[in-house]
C-alpha cells in the first residue's frame, strides 16, 4: 500500500515474500551446507582480531578512507515516469549537465531507465533520517563507522528501525564482530543474529542492510583489505615490539663482562645484582663504569641485518597503503611536491574512494529505498578532482571551433546566461561554404526580393528601353574605348606598344 508516495508495510505475509524461487532452490545448496539451514553461519575471518589491528599504519589508511567517504555529498533523486507526474515532496529540476552525468552512471541505469525526467528531492523522511541517524550518532558518525568496519572486516550492518506505519525512522550500525547470518535452504538468508556474550537478538532479513566487500571465499560474508595483508600488518607490529624492547634495553644485552678466572655462583649473583643496581634502567644510561679486578667489558654491536628492520618497516608501510588504496603522498612528505600530490589525490579519489561510494549506493538503492518508493534512488556527487587545465583548453577549443555557445559553457561553470551568448561567436568572413549565395537577400540568390514597381534589369532589357536613334554607332564606341585605354595607359605608365595590343 502506498500513501503520499511512501510504501507502507504495516503487515507482511511472510509466507508470500519468503516463497522460494526455482533458481534459489537450486543454487542455495552451493552457498550453504545442509546442516547450516536455520542455523548461524560463522564468518571465515576472525573479525575481533582484525579490529584489534586498528593501530599504526592500519589506523592511518583505514581512517583516511572512512573520512573521505563520510565527507562525500549524498543526494536523493526521483525518476518521473512522465512530465505530468505529481511529486508530493519538494524537488528541484536538474540542469542538463547533472542529468547527463546521472544517466551515464552505469549502476544507476536500472533506477531511471524508464524515467523521462529526473529531479532532486530536497525534503524527504530519508534525508531527515540520515541527518539525525539516532539519539547517539550523527550523519558523519554513520558513514565514518560504516566505512571503517568495511575497511577492517569487509562487512558492515545497519539495523533499520521502523515506525508504526512501517516507514524507516532510525538507523543503528551494528558491530560486525557480533553479527551472524542465519542460513536458509529456501531463501539462502533467513535472517541475522546479534550475539554478544550469552545474549542473542534475532533480526529479520528485511531489517538489516548488509554492506560488504566481495569475497572470493564465500558469498555470505565479505573480505576487507586488512585480511589480505595480515602478514605484513603482523610483521610490522613485531618490528615495532622489537624496536620498543631495544629502547628499553630488554631485547638483547648491550655488552658482556668477561673474566680470566672462574667465578663462583656467589660472586656471579653479587656482580649481577650490583650491575643492575648501578647501571640498569633508562635513568642510569651514561653512568661511569667501574669494574672489579679481573673483569673486562666488551660492548655488543648490531649487525647490518638487524639494522635492516627500518627498511622492512617502510616496505610494510607501502604494502599496507597499497592494499587500502592510499597513495604514499598522503602518508609521508618524502619526495612529495605539488605535482605528484595532485596526481596522487586524483588517483586516490578515482581508484579508491569512488568505487567505495558506488558499493554504498547500490546497497542502499537495493535494500532501503524500495521501502519508500521504487522511483527513488540515491547518488553521490562526483568526488574525483577535475583537471582545471584540461577543462580550460577544452572550453577554449569549443568556443574557437564554434562548437558551443558562450551560454552553454557558462552553464557548465554554473553561471547565468547572457543576452549576447546565445549563438557561437565567429570572426568576420567565417561562414559555411555557399551560405552567402544561398542566403535570402544575398546578391544573385534565388530568394532576392524584388522591389514592387521595379523589374529585373538585364542587358537586353536595357537596350530595348533605349530608342534606336540614340544607340551609339560603331565608330563612336571605338572612340570611347580608345580614350579609356589611353587614360589607363597614362595612369599606369604602360608602354605604347603594350597598350596598342589592348
Amino acid at each position: 500500500m502506498r500513501i503520499f508516495g511512501y510504501e507502507i508495510k504495516a503487515s507482511i505475509d511472510r509466507s508470500e515474500t519468503n516463497r522460494p524461487s526455482a533458481s534459489l532452490a537450486r543454487v542455495s545448496p552451493t552457498i550453504i551446507s545442509p546442516w547450516e539451514d536455520k542455523r548461524e553461519i560463522y564468518s571465515p575471518e576472525n573479525y575481533r582480531q582484525l579490529i584489534d589491528m586498528y593501530k599504526s599504519w592500519i589506523y592511518v589508511c583505514a581512517s583516511k578512507n572512512s573520512n573521505s567517504v563520510a565527507t562525500a555529498p549524498l543526494r536523493l533523486y526521483v525518476g518521473k515516469q512522465n512530465k505530468d507526474t505529481k511529486i508530493l515532496v519538494k524537488t528541484v529540476k536538474l540542469d542538463k549537465q547533472k542529468t547527463e552525468r546521472i544517466r551515464k552512471q552505469g549502476n544507476l541505469i536500472p533506477y531511471h531507465r524508464k524515467a523521462v525526467e529526473i529531479e532532486e528531492v530536497i525534503e524527504h523522511p530519508f534525508l531527515d533520517m540520515i541527518k539525525i541517524v539516532n539519539p547517539l550518532l550523527t550523519r558523519f558518525d554513520l558513514w565514518d563507522g560504516t566505512q571503517l568496519w568495511l575497511e577492517l572486516t569487509g562487512n558492515a550492518f545497519w539495523y533499520i528501525y521502523k515506525d508504526r506505519l512501517g516507514v524507516p525512522s532510525e538507523l543503528w550500525p551494528l558491530p560486525p564482530q557480533w553479527m551472524r547470518i542465519v542460513g536458509s535452504k529456501e531463501t539462502i538468508i533467513a535472517g541475522y543474529v546479534y550475539q554478544r556474550d550469552v545474549a542473542k537478538i534475532p533480526f529479520e532479513s528485511d531489517e538489516i542492510v548488509h554492506f560488504k566487500f566481495y569475497s572470493p571465499t564465500g558469498s555470505l560474508y565479505g573480505t576487507g583489505p586488512l585480511a589480505a595483508i595480515m602478514d605484513a600488518a603482523i610483521d610490522d607490529k613485531n618490528i615495532k615490539v622489537f624496536e620498543s624492547t631495544l629502547m628499553k634495553n630488554m631485547g638483547r644485552p648491550e655488552g658482556v663482562l668477561q673474566s680470566t678466572e672462574a667465578i663462583s655462583e656467589v660472586d656471579f649473583n653479587r656482580i649481577k645484582s650490583r650491575w643492575r643496581q648501578n647501571y640498569g634502567g633508562q635513568n642510569k644510561v651514561g653512568q661511569t663504569l667501574i669494574l672489579e679486578n679481573g673483569l673486562t667489558y666488551t660492548p655488543l654491536t648490531f649487525t647490518p641485518r638487524e639494522m635492516n628492520y627500518v627498511v622492512g618497516r617502510k616496505l610494510n608501510r607501502e604494502e599496507i597503503a597499497a592494499a587500502f588504496g592510499v597513495p604514499m603522498s598522503k602518508l609521508t612528505t618524502e619526495s612529495v611536491n605539488l605535482a605528484n600530490a595532485y596526481v596522487g589525490e586524483h588517483q586516490y579519489m578515482q581508484d579508491t574512494i569512488e568505487p567505495r561510494l558506488r558499493r554504498i549506493e547500490e546497497s542502499i538503492n537495493e535494500k532501503l529505498m524500495p521501502m519508500y518508493d521504487e522511483n527513488l534512488f540515491i547518488a553521490y556527487d562526483p568526488v574525483v578532482p577535475s583537471d582545471k587545465e584540461f577543462e580550460l583548453k577544452e572550453r577554449t577549443s569549443n568556443l574557437l571551433s564554434y562548437i558551443t555557445t558562450v551560454n552553454e559553457e557558462r552553464e557548465k561553470m554554473g553561471l547565468e546566461e547572457v543576452e549576447w551568448g546565445k549563438i557561437p561567436l565567429a570572426p568576420a568572413g567565417i561562414a559555411p561554404l555557399g551560405s552567402q549565395a544561398a542566403a535570402p537577400g544575398a546578391p544573385g540568390s534565388e530568394g532576392t526580393p524584388v522591389i514592387p514597381g521595379e523589374e529585373e534589369l538585364t542587358l537586353e532589357g536595357a537596350l530595348e528601353e533605349i530608342p534606336p536613334e540614340e544607340i551609339p554607332g560603331e565608330k563612336q564606341t571605338r572612340d570611347v574605348i580608345t580614350r579609356i585605354i589611353q587614360r589607363v595607359r597614362e595612369k599606369l605608365s604602360i608602354p605604347a606598344e603594350v597598350s596598342s595590343k589592348l
